[in-house]
């Protein structure tokens, strides 16, 4: 959401009539810090695998999701300054919430999940949640969606901005 939030003050709003973002539980402490990752973490090689199955091996052992740091436990400011931007320029702004692959299994967010939504219900933005329209087959791994996951994620924006005019 920082980044986010930094893209459309470097950018602006391109005069729109509609903000949608599109952000999973994740994201709720997942804050820009530039620190390096790729070649300091194992699961952001800086190399080639020399066989396919070490990146197999990799992914089993190395999940960035599953073994992702607790991280800075401050909520992401770029939420905040999401929503006003869209109340400056007197837009709607709607986030989709696309639940992580263990959300989907429990049927439930997680703690993170669940205060991106308090957040945003206290803001009074718009959520359209997505965890009873997403099942395991949807996803590549624990985050990132694949094909029939983005089609469902593509449904749901059409809807949004069927109902919001054209």
């Amino acid at each position: 959401p920082d980044n986010a939030a930094a893209f459309l003050d470097a950018h602006g709003l391109f005069e729109a009539d509609l903000m949608i973002a599109v952000f999973s539980s994740h994201d709720a402490f997942d804050r820009m810090t530039f620190e390096p990752i790729v070649g300091h973490d194992p699961a952001y090689p800086d190399h080639r695998p020399i066989l396919a199955l070490e990146t197999y091996l990799d992914k089993l052992l190395f999940s960035p999701a599953a073994n992702a740091p607790l991280g800075n436990p401050i909520f992401n400011e770029g939420w905040k300054r999401m929503v006003e931007k869209a109340n400056s320029a007197g837009i709607p702004f709607i986030v989709v919430l696309h639940p992580e692959t263990p959300e989907v299994e429990q049927r439930r967010y997680d703690a993170r999940g669940q205060q991106v939504l308090d957040s945003l219900h206290a803001w009074g933005v718009p959520v359209v949640e997505m965890l009873d329209r997403m099942d395991r087959t949807m996803y590549w791994d624990e985050i990132h969606l694949n094909d029939r996951g983005q089609q469902a994620l593509g449904a749901s924006i059409g809807s949004i901005i069927g109902s919001n005019g054209d």
